[in-house]
């Protein structure tokens, strides 16, 4: 990669302890296996890239659950591939007629913002319930009335 010949390469090799490797062996590598390392190490990069990413979500929401963390991830994911995405290369699909690869990350997105919508409101729901309990706990009437005390325990079976 650094642009050290093959003649370089088999002497440094055969110092390190592998003396039958020759030129054409290097050859041979560099044309194919030497790819396929370099194309590991970019995605080995790219794992980095989003476990780092991940860490920095939970830890700007640390009462983020994991789901929510999750989605929240996905989404930017997603979000990045479409922001990528070469409409010229859609149209070369769409002419090919394999369209599916792009219909699918759509469909992938609009599942990850319905969810995304869901988790929402079932947290605005859940708010909504926990203030109207505080409100009838609040009142002061010498304790938990026992219809309150039912529909407190219906809640929880429910969350």
């Amino acid at each position: 990669e650094d642009g050290t010949t093959y003649p370089k390469i088999v002497e440094h090799l055969a110092g390190v302890g592998y003396p039958d490797i020759s030129e054409r062996n290097v050859s041979a590598w560099f044309l194919g296996g030497f790819e396929d390392w370099k194309e590991e190490q970019r995605r080995l990069a790219g794992m980095k890239v989003d476990a780092e990413f991940a860490q920095s979500v939970m830890a700007q929401h640390p009462e983020c659950p994991v789901q929510e963390a999750g989605i929240k991830i996905l989404g930017t994911q997603l979000f990045g591939m479409l922001s990528r995405f070469d409409l010229a290369r859609l149209r070369a699909e769409l002419e090919e007629g394999d369209p599916k690869t792009y219909m699918e990350l759509l469909k992938a997105f609009v599942l990850v913002n319905r969810r995304s919508l869901e988790l929402e409101k079932f947290k605005a729901k859940v708010e909504k319930q926990r203030e109207t309990l505080e409100q009838e706990l609040s009142r002061g009437e010498g304790g938990i009335r026992p219809e309150t005390l039912r529909r407190i325990e219906k809640e929880l079976r429910l969350l």
